[in-house]
C-alpha cells in the first residue's frame, strides 16, 4: 500500500543495534553527536534478544550514518524540515522557516547615512569658516 500525504516524513529507520546486556544510556554519545546537527533520535529496547537499537528519521538516515561512521568530518548544511510540528495548543512553529538569512540591519544603514551627512556638513562649515565671500 502506497504512502499518502506526508507520512514518509514521519518514518523512522534503525541506525544501529546493540544486542546483549546494555543500559538504556548506551547510545548517549551518538545521540549527543546527532543532536548537535539537529537530527532527532530515539532508543528502542529489543524485547526478544535484549539490548537496544538507535533509530533516526528516515529522511536523516544517510547523514546520520555518515556522521557516526566518520565518513564525513563536518556537516555544513542540513536540509530543513518542510513541515511544521505544532503543539496541542498550536503555540509552536518552525521558526527556522521564517527567519531571513539575508536580513539587512536597517539601524546600521540609517546611522551610517546620518554619520556621512554629519561629516559632509562638518566639512562644509569648516570651509565656510576659512573662505571669505
Amino acid at each position: 500500500m502506497g504512502k499518502s500525504g506526508l507520512e514518509h516524513l514521519y518514518e523512522w529507520k534503525m541506525l544501529d543495534e546493540k544486542k546483549g546486556d546494555y543500559e538504556e544510556s548506551c547510545y548517549m554519545d551518538e545521540e549527543l553527536k546527532l543532536m548537535h546537527y539537529g537530527i532527532r533520535t530515539k532508543v528502542v529496547s529489543i524485547e526478544d534478544t535484549g539490548g537496544y537499537s538507535l533509530w533516526v528519521p528516515l529522511k536523516d538516515f544517510e547523514v546520520a550514518w555518515d556522521l557516526l561512521h566518520e565518513q564525513v568530518k563536518e556537516v555544513i548544511d542540513i536540509p530543513r524540515e518542510t513541515y511544521h510540528v505544532f503543539e496541542m495548543d498550536l503555540s509552536y512553529r518552525n521558526k527556522a522557516l521564517y527567519e531571513d538569512k539575508y536580513k539587512v540591519n536597517q539601524k546600521y544603514i540609517r546611522s551610517r547615512n546620518y554619520f556621512l551627512l554629519g561629516l559632509i556638513l562638518l566639512a562644509v562649515f569648516t570651509l565656510l569658516k576659512f573662505v571669505k565671500f
